[in-house]
């Protein structure tokens, strides 16, 4: 598992549409299985209604819903193929995002999105 910043050099940030295709590049994702307690953009209300407790979701339905969500605040999503978990990303507090899968996928994420260093108090 490896952690990846949630916000860029020049105060982009980094989601689940941001990571759309680098998990296609790496995995055929069938079905997601999502829990998301807080998110910000369209249909942020319904998303975190329907996924208060573990929800599986179809790929293509899943896109389609999350689209305009433009930031996930506490959020995770597993990618399944035949059942079997391929990857896995963790919105955690507005700050970085955890992320496990093949390490050739993990060394793919710290390279596009810089691996996350936690604030000095």
């Amino acid at each position: 598992m490896i952690s990846i910043r949630q916000h860029g050099d020049n105060e982009e940030l980094f989601d689940m549409a941001a990571f759309k295709a680098d998990i296609e590049k790496f995995f055929v994702i069938e079905e997601w299985e999502i829990q998301i307690d807080w998110c910000l953009g369209d249909r942020a209300q319904e998303i975190e209604e329907i996924s208060a407790e573990p929800t599986r979701i179809k790929s293509l339905e899943f896109w389609q819903l999350y689209a305009g969500i433009h930031q996930t605040v506490d959020g995770c999503f597993s990618g399944l193929s035949n059942g079997i978990e391929r990857c896995s990303l963790q919105a955690v507090d507005s700050s970085f995002w955890n992320i496990s899968g093949s390490m050739e996928f993990e060394k793919h994420m710290k390279r596009m999105y810089g691996t996350y260093v936690k604030p000095s108090a």
